[in-house]
C-alpha cells in the first residue's frame, strides 16, 4: 500500500513537472518571437532613418545644382527604402536637370505605381515626355493626373505648354521658311570660317534670333544686310534660291542698262562725226 502511494505520488509529481515544463516552454516561445519582431522593427526603423538622411543630402545637392550628387543620394535613399514615392520623384527631377529624360520617365512611372493618387508623379511623367518631344503622350499623362487631381495648377500648366509646343512643331513642319532658319542654323554658322567669329557679336546674334522667330518678316530686309545675306545664301536653301533669282534680275537689268548706254554712245558718236567727206577731189 505504501509503495503504491509512493508511486502515485511520483506519478503526480512527474505530471506536475511535465505541466510546469510545458507551461515554461509555452511562455518561452512567444518571448523569442517577440524579440525577433522587435529586432526587425528596429532594423526597419534604422533603414528608414538612413533613407531620410540620404534624401535630405540629395535635396541639398539638388538645390546647389549638383545634380550628379543628388542622383547618387536619392539612389542611396531608394536602396534603404524603395517604398517611398517621393524618392523616385526627386530623382526624376535630378535626371531632368541632367537631360537624362529616359531615366526621369522611368522614375516618374515608379512614383505613380507607388502612389497613384499623387499629382506630382504625373507632372514628372508629363515633363519627361514633353522634353522627349512626345507631345501626345505628355498631354495624356497630364490628363491622367488631372483625373486624379482636377485642381492641380502644375498639371494644367503642363497641358498648356505641351499643346503650345505641339502647335509650334506643326507650324514649323508646314513652313519651309521656318525649317530653313531652324535651330541647326547656329551650328552651321559655327562651322563656317567666314562667319564663326560673328557668333560673339551681340547684334549679329540678335538678328539671328529675329530671323529664326519670324523668318518671313526678316526676309524682306535681310538682303540689305551683308551678314544676313551671307547667312541666307550659304546656309539656307530657300534664301539661296531667292538670292539667285534676285541676282539674276539685277544682272539682267545691268546688262540692259549697258546695252542702252552703248546705243546712246554710238548714236552720239555718229552725230558728232557729221557727214562723211569724199576722199577724192
Amino acid at each position: 500500500m505504501r509503495s503504491k502511494s509512493i508511486a502515485a505520488a511520483d506519478l503526480n509529481s512527474s505530471g506536475t513537472e511535465s505541466k510546469r515544463s510545458a507551461s515554461v516552454s509555452g511562455e518561452t516561445r512567444p518571448a523569442k518571437q517577440s524579440c525577433k519582431g522587435d529586432s526587425q522593427t528596429a532594423a526597419s526603423d534604422k533603414a528608414k532613418m538612413a533613407a531620410e538622411a540620404a534624401k535630405a543630402e540629395g535635396n541639398k545637392a539638388l538645390q546647389a545644382k549638383n545634380y550628379d550628387e543628388a542622383v547618387k543620394k536619392y539612389t542611396e535613399a531608394i536602396a534603404f527604402d524603395a517604398t517611398q514615392h517621393t524618392y523616385f520623384s526627386n530623382r526624376a527631377a535630378a535626371y531632368m536637370q541632367l537631360k537624362d529624360y529616359e531615366r526621369a520617365l522611368q522614375d516618374a512611372e515608379s512614383c505613380i505605381k507607388l502612389n497613384p493618387t499623387w499629382a506630382k508623379g504625373y507632372s514628372r511623367k508629363g515633363a519627361a515626355l514633353h522634353a522627349m518631344k512626345k507631345y501626345d503622350q505628355a498631354d495624356a499623362a497630364y490628363h491622367e493626373g488631372l483625373a486624379v487631381a482636377p485642381g492641380d495648377a502644375s498639371l494644367k500648366q503642363g497641358v498648356v505648354d505641351v499643346n503650345k509646343a505641339k502647335g509650334a512643331q506643326q507650324s514649323q513642319q508646314n513652313n519651309p521658311m521656318a525649317q530653313a532658319f531652324g535651330p541647326n542654323l547656329i551650328a552651321k554658322i559655327a562651322q563656317d570660317p567666314n562667319l564663326r567669329h560673328k557668333l560673339g557679336d551681340e547684334q549679329f546674334m540678335m538678328k539671328l534670333k529675329l530671323l529664326q522667330s519670324n523668318p518671313q518678316q526678316m526676309m524682306s530686309t535681310m538682303f540689305q544686310d551683308p551678314d544676313m545675306r551671307v547667312v541666307g545664301v550659304c546656309h539656307t536653301g530657300v534664301a539661296s534660291r531667292r538670292w539667285r533669282r534676285a541676282r539674276a534680275m539685277r544682272l539682267r537689268c545691268r546688262h540692259r542698262r549697258e546695252q542702252e548706254s552703248d546705243a546712246r554712245a554710238e548714236k552720239l558718236t555718229r552725230t558728232n562725226a557729221g557727214p562723211r567727206s569724199c576722199p577724192w577731189p
